[in-house]
């Protein structure tokens, strides 16, 4: 049985909540201190003025409204488009390849011309043969500068991607008489070997795999040097300096370290 005061308790709210519903706000106050007065002891009476200190707060907070409700006018801003901005390679970075927009490409990629649209410092705009022609942006750095390009030239390209980050591939190849570059990104579940035939150039990974790295073999139409990841080197009789970015070789237990193939080559040339 509940004892006297949570009774006294439990009856005031009761009462209080009888006359929230059926008396106006401006009596809550009024009612509260009678029944304080009226109370049998001294914890009772407490709990009753307690009550109508509450009920006399409410009243003098809940003013009358005597303006109309209106809506809030909404702020028009301007739409304008924003131009797509490159991002710049590094200062010191003496050469590398960026794909900024990649058409859609048949199944076996795109072996063959296409025209310079517009160069904007190291970023090239190329048209390759359709209907509509298909556009291809890249930023491309070579020497430490742009590539030898002109509006309108017709270039040689040789393009293969798959974009599943699983098993990706990204190879890039651009060649004009003057000038040229090659990107690639080849990827596997056993060592690589990627080819890209503008240029004579194969590079397979060899050796043994170590601390997550292979070397890889570089031969460029007969020229053949084997580097490490982070080395450049020129190949003087095919004209070319070749960068390996990485080489990676995960085996055992660090194949699950990263998501997709555990081997793969990135490395990127131009013409010296």
């Amino acid at each position: 049985m509940m004892n006297a005061r949570m009774s006294y308790g439990v009856l005031m709210g009761l009462a209080l909540g009888a006359a929230c519903r059926a008396t106006p706000p401006a009596n809550l106050e009024n009612g509260a201190k009678s029944q304080a007065d009226l109370a049998a002891d001294t914890t009772q009476a407490r709990l009753w003025r307690d009550a109508a200190d509450r009920a006399g707060a409410q009243t003098a907070v809940a003013k009358p409204v005597d303006t109309a409700v209106t809506n809030r006018i909404r702020p028009q801003v301007p739409s304008r488009p924003v131009a797509a901005q490159s991002v710049a390679f590094p200062a010191e970075m003496r050469g590398g390849l960026r794909v900024d927009a990649l058409p859609d490409l048949p199944a076996g990629g795109y072996s063959g011309s296409a025209r310079v649209a517009d160069i904007t410092g190291e970023r090239i705009g190329l048209e390759l043969p359709g209907q509509p022609p298909l556009r291809l942006t890249l930023t491309a750095r070579a020497r430490g500068g742009a590539l030898r390009l002109t509006p309108n030239e017709q270039v040689q390209l040789e393009l293969r991607a798959r974009d599943d980050p699983t098993n990706r591939q990204r190879i890039v190849a651009l060649a004009t008489k003057s000038d040229g570059i090659v990107s690639v990104l080849e990827t596997g579940t056993k060592p690589v070997t990627a080819t890209v035939r503008l240029f004579g150039l194969v590079a397979r990974q060899v050796g043994n795999p170590d601390s997550g790295t292979m070397s890889v073999e570089v031969q460029i139409r007969g020229e053949r040097q084997v580097m490490r990841p982070g080395q450049l080197l020129d190949f003087p009789g095919a004209g070319l300096t070749v960068g390996l970015i990485g080489s990676t070789a995960l085996t055992g237990a660090d194949r699950f370290r990263a998501e997709g193939n555990p081997y793969a080559i990135d490395l990127v040339a131009w013409r010296r």
